[in-house]
């Protein structure tokens, strides 16, 4: 989720100015951190979505609920990369 905010005349995204150009010497580090510490929020988040795509995957497969070819029809990938998804869960087991 994108946060945006304007106060007085100045635009924020995510509580950095959206003009970097603007942004003070002093503030830039603290800046940068802020962008790391998000990143680093999201990765975790991306991670952990994977994972569960994974997981549901390997079941749909396992229990034949769906075919490889559905599957992929579904999730924009190939028949191909449902099995590699598949089998990383196998892998980690």
């Amino acid at each position: 989720m994108t946060l945006y905010q304007k106060i007085g005349d100045v635009e924020y995204i995510n509580s950095i100015k959206a003009d970097v150009t603007t942004i003070k010497e002093t503030e830039f580090e603290d800046s940068l951190n802020t962008i790391q510490r998000q990143v680093k929020s999201k990765r975790t988040e991306l991670d952990d979505l994977l994972s569960q795509r994974a997981s549901l995957i390997a079941h749909a497969l396992e229990n034949k609920l769906m075919s490889a070819i559905s599957l992929g029809n579904r999730l924009g990938m190939t028949r191909q990369r449902v099995y590699v998804i598949a089998g990383s869960i196998k892998e980690e087991e």
